[in-house]
């Protein structure tokens, strides 16, 4: 099996470790391929494992996480388990993990792909804005902003703004930022999960500026104050050695 590594070196050890991990798959028969990888393995954390797929180069490849980072979410081992992947690595017994991509345009045809989610904020001022669902309007908002998360985002942000967590890759989670409530204002909900075929649209209606971000990157190229937001066609897939749970995945990192 063709196979590449994406580094996260903030050690100074963790060269000759991934040299050496390296090797040891080469040795059971796998070929290393930085330009056409069918696996990843990412060595770091959650944001090493997101760079590694926003940048790969190939939409055949799949990648597996090797903690070395915080949290790990999506880890298949930590770093001080690397061993069990040489061991256990085995390109005929793979299972994989298909997540889509979440989709934004803007209403000059700028578009962009993220893994996690799309956020469209202001930190000070309260903005002013309406959300559509499938063409239909859904809602008036007045608060901070809203996030719309991916079911692989959905553990980030979108939990912290007390989102719902999605176990498996279906639907895409809404959540307001601070959403103002009182006899004047009260937007319908706070926390919504959708579909994988709903398209939310988002029109602004301040005249404050804010930012849209796709994965916490600001979106500079995108224009005007309505967007579009859905799942999108593209997919990525994470490879594990065993068969994975889920449920488990979400209780060790938030619970143990």
């Amino acid at each position: 099996m063709r196979f590449n590594l994406f580094v996260n070196n903030r050690h100074p050890y963790l060269p000759k470790i991934t040299e050496n991990f390296k090797a040891e798959i080469v040795k059971k028969g796998n070929e290393y391929s930085e330009d056409n990888p069918e696996i990843t393995f990412v060595i770091g954390g959650d944001g090493t494992l997101l760079s590694a797929i926003k940048n790969s180069k190939t939409d055949k490849c799949s990648f597996m996480l090797i903690n070395d980072g915080n949290l790990g979410f999506y880890k298949e081992f930590d770093l001080d388990g690397i061993g069990n992947v040489v061991r256990n690595f085995d390109s005929g017994n793979l299972s994989f993990e298909k997540h889509r991509f979440l989709s934004a345009e803007d209403m000059y045809g700028h578009s962009y792909l993220a893994c996690n989610e799309f956020v469209l904020a202001n930190s000070i001022k309260t903005l002013h804005f309406l959300v559509y669902i499938n063409g239909s309007y859904f809602m008036e908002v007045r608060g901070s902003g809203i996030c719309l998360a991916s079911p692989f985002g959905s553990s980030g942000y979108n939990h912290s703004l007390g989102g719902a967590l999605l176990a498996y890759d279906s639907g895409m989670a809404i959540s307001l930022l601070a959403p103002i409530r009182n006899h004047s204002f009260h937007p319908l909900v706070s926390s919504l999960v959708i579909s994988d075929s709903d398209v939310v649209e988002i029109e602004v209606i301040s005249e404050y500026d804010f930012d849209l971000a796709g994965d916490m990157k600001v979106l500079a190229d995108f224009k005007g104050k309505h967007f579009t937001i859905k799942k999108a066609k593209e997919t990525f897939s994470l490879a594990h050695i065993t068969d994975f749970d889920p449920y488990q995945r979400i209780r060790k990192s938030f619970l143990e």
